[in-house]
């Protein structure tokens, strides 16, 4: 069974995340991995002169808040578990080092095959953390980004963001093969300078090219025009509310809109109104 990696930042704030990984990993039937890093650049080492014995107390302080994170990583876990029957198979580990270095040895142990991130509660919807930016560009797996305090909701409609390209079959292969069971609706969402883009698009057969490739026929394709100081990430998220979507997807490979998508600039009003996870893929993820 394939494993679902959680990266809990802070456990004493956890639970609500947990329980959204939980549920995950219930409907898509995937073991799931608690991990807590403990990262020795987040603490100060001291004085050159004094660098060797600061070194040796801050392990030493690294080591019991990794020990007291798992403990209390473990009584979550239960208690979680217990709310689903204990149908779910739940480990847990607390590290020492970069979380991003660790995930990417769990990912090419295959000891992990997707990892699910949260952001914090004063985050605006798109903004990330630098740890959460290196594994979503960093790692070469499916990686989930969920707001904080986003309570799951099986996938139903789903916003795909694409250029229109070849990899888009491939990455929407994928996107099946994970909710082909849902039976979810798909928009294949474009945004564009071109006001007949949407037309131009299925008048050249890419509808019909997704529908045939994937075998799926619950698929559409939209374009939004994208005006002179219009936010990418404000159009996206409206539009996604605006039809009730639970999921935003995108390509890691486009790095371009990706890191459009993930500025800082994005606004307040995404807090309240958009409460939406994203599952970013990687191209060179198995289907």
């Amino acid at each position: 069974m394939k494993t679902l990696l959680a990266i809990i930042n802070e456990p004493e704030n956890s639970r609500n995340f947990i329980e959204y990984a939980a549920s995950l990993s219930k409907d898509f039937k995937l073991d799931l991995q608690l991990l807590n890093v403990q990262n020795p650049e987040a603490y100060p080492l001291g004085t050159p002169d004094t660098g060797a014995a600061m070194t040796a107390e801050m392990q030493k302080a690294l080591e019991e808040l990794a020990k007291n994170s798992k403990e209390q990583l473990e009584q979550l876990s239960k208690e979680v578990n217990q709310k689903f029957s204990n149908q779910i198979n739940i480990k847990v580990s607390s590290e020492i080092g970069i979380t991003k270095f660790i995930v990417e040895t769990m990912i090419s142990e295959n000891t992990a095959d997707m990892v699910i991130i949260d952001t914090k509660e004063d985050d605006s919807f798109w903004a990330q953390n630098s740890t959460n930016m290196d594994i979503i560009h960093g790692v070469d797996c499916p990686v989930w980004v969920i707001p904080y305090g986003a309570k799951y909701e099986t996938y139903k409609k789903l916003v795909y963001a694409t250029n229109y390209k070849e990899e888009d079959i491939s990455t929407l292969k994928k996107l099946l093969n994970l909710t082909r069971t849902f039976e979810p609706e798909i928009v294949a969402l474009h945004i564009t300078d071109t006001t007949d883009f949407e037309e131009k698009v299925k008048t050249q057969g890419f509808l019909d090219q997704v529908q045939q490739k994937t075998g799926y026929g619950k698929i559409d394709v939209k374009a939004l025009l994208e005006r002179e100081n219009d936010e990418v990430d404000q159009l996206i998220n409206d539009y996604s509310s605006d039809i009730d979507a639970d999921l935003v997807v995108m390509l890691k490979e486009n790095r371009h809109f990706l890191e459009r998508l993930f500025q800082p600039s994005a606004t307040k009003k995404l807090i309240k109104d958009a409460k939406l996870p994203i599952l970013v893929f990687h191209e060179k993820d198995e289907e």
